[in-house]
């Protein structure tokens, strides 16, 4: 059976989607305030099924559903490991920021979101 595309209040935060945000964007904040920041970017967010271009030269790897955040932030999303009416953002892609461990995520449907991944 097919997965319908995920709606935005489908969306959990994984904690390292948070940590690169507040590493990457919000530095002088704290974890808590960079969570609360992300979370209302994703209030205006879409969900898409192909990644922007320049998310797919660094991360080629990276299939399925991701959260656009805006022009330069994308939340590649997988479904929640015990929780089959959310998805986890599981990293932050920043546009302009150095590539992290993006390569190194599982592909789509890998079952990402466990309580220690997802808020």
């Amino acid at each position: 059976m097919e997965q319908s595309i995920p709606r935005v209040d489908e969306v959990v935060l994984g904690t390292f989607a948070v940590e690169l945000f507040q590493e990457r964007v919000r530095p002088t904040v704290g974890l808590a305030a960079a969570r609360s920041e992300l979370e209302r970017l994703l209030e205006s967010g879409r969900v898409v099924t192909a990644a922007p271009v320049w998310v797919r030269e660094r991360a080629e790897r990276l299939t399925g559903y991701f959260l656009e955040a805006g022009p330069d932030l994308v939340l590649p999303l997988a479904p929640h490991f015990d929780r089959p009416d959310r998805w986890v953002a599981l990293t932050c892609i920043v546009k302009d920021a150095p590539p992290a461990a993006e390569s190194a995520l599982p592909l789509r449907g890998a079952g990402f979101g466990s309580p220690s991944q997802a808020a």
